[in-house]
């Protein structure tokens, strides 16, 4: 009787043990791979949120096997793109010594990012230094540029968003880049330190800042605001700063951008709005009328001023001929701004076109492209 019932175990138990075999060879398995293909249809849907928890039951804190790396890679993506960049790095760590190179360097970049918004330079100068060729360089030394502007470095910081700018990187990183160099331009312009970006002047008996002004092709606006003047008196012999180059204006229908040039290079960028239907024409275009608090003439009505029904804001820098209906200026509908919605004008936000009125003198070149 005792030796039927121990068989009767040893056979229970042989039973059991080829049930979890069973189940560990070919159902579990295959339930990894419907949460897997759940986890990526859901990730491929926009769905980030609803994928993390499914991902994390399969990625382990040191992902061996294919799908747990797999597992482990799409949950890193998916926690940076839900901006939760602790538990992102925790992931990102574990993947920095991956066997496949793509997967490490990926890791890398995030790590050192990370690292970067903590106010760490060592990696992120260490992956650019590791992998000159990667697609993620632009942002890479964004993240950089952001750390030298921390550290009191302007001038490597303009380095380092030029070269995104020039890059083909995403273009919201560049758009951040043109951004924050702009920012970086405007303040460095108007510094009143010496840069090669403007030139000393000593003001000549007879002299006046409007006169200096054509002379050097700028406004007189401009050369009060570098140098601070409360007013328009100036005396012989005092040294003045001016621009070296001259600005130009570039206009992108398609970005609905207007890009600040000074001698042809970025300077900074403003949004604006642009012609609905592609009414603003393309081409070159000279300004030759500068107004403040311009009236507006509009289907053979003169609207003055302040009234309500005038949209063209503080501001109006208007063509030459052909295009004098056409121009630059302000609007009391800010809310259009970065859309196609004028009537083929180039349209500003009051505040951003008064601050490049003072940079503009009558002559200066506008290019509109689509």
């Amino acid at each position: 009787m005792r030796s039927k019932t121990t068989l009767l175990l040893i056979l229970i138990i042989l039973l059991l043990g080829a049930g979890f075999l069973v189940r560990s060879r070919f159902y579990r398995p295959r339930a990894v791979e419907r949460k897997l293909e759940t986890a990526t249809e859901l990730i491929r849907s926009g769905d980030d949120r609803a994928a993390i928890p499914l991902l994390r039951e399969l990625a382990t804190r040191r992902p061996d096997s294919p799908r747990e790396r797999e597992a482990a890679l799409l949950l890193a993506r998916a926690l940076t793109r839900e901006g939760d960049d602790r538990a992102a790095a925790e992931v990102w760590a574990a993947l920095a010594d991956a066997a496949d190179p793509g997967q490490r360097e990926e890791a890398e970049f995030h790590l050192a990012r990370e690292a970067a918004r903590r106010g760490e330079p060592g990696p992120i100068e260490d992956y650019l230094g590791r992998y000159p060729g990667s697609a993620r360089i632009p942002e890479a030394r964004f993240a950089r540029g952001k750390l030298r502007e921390a550290a009191g470095d302007p001038e490597g910081a303009r380095d380092d968003y030029r070269r995104v700018i020039q890059s083909s990187g995403p273009e919201a990183v560049r758009a951040d880049a043109r951004r924050r160099l702009g920012e970086i331009n405007f303040d460095r312009f108007f510094s009143r330190r010496d840069i090669p970006e403007t030139l000393p002047y000593t003001v000549r008996p007879g002299d006046s800042l409007a006169a200096i002004a054509v002379r050097h092709r700028t406004t007189a606006d401009l050369i009060r605001k570098m140098n601070r003047l409360p007013g328009d008196t100036i005396h012989p012999g005092q040294v003045l700063r001016v621009p070296a180059e001259t600005f130009s204006v570039r206009v992108s229908k398609s970005r609905n951008t207007l890009t600040l040039l000074y001698g042809g290079e970025f300077f900074k960028e403003y949004p604006v709005g642009t012609g609905r239907d592609n009414l603003s024409p393309a081409g070159e275009f000279t300004i030759v009328t500068k107004l403040i608090d311009p009236p507006w003439f509009h289907r053979g009505e003169v609207i003055p001023p302040y009234d309500e029904r005038n949209i063209l804001g503080t501001r109006w820098m208007g063509f030459r001929d052909p295009y004098a209906a056409y121009g630059i200026h302000g609007t009391t509908q800010p809310e259009t701004v970065g859309t196609a919605s004028s009537d083929g004008c180039v349209r500003m936000k009051n505040p951003d076109v008064e601050e490049l009125f003072i940079f503009l003198p009558r002559g200066t070149r506008v290019v509109i492209e689509e």
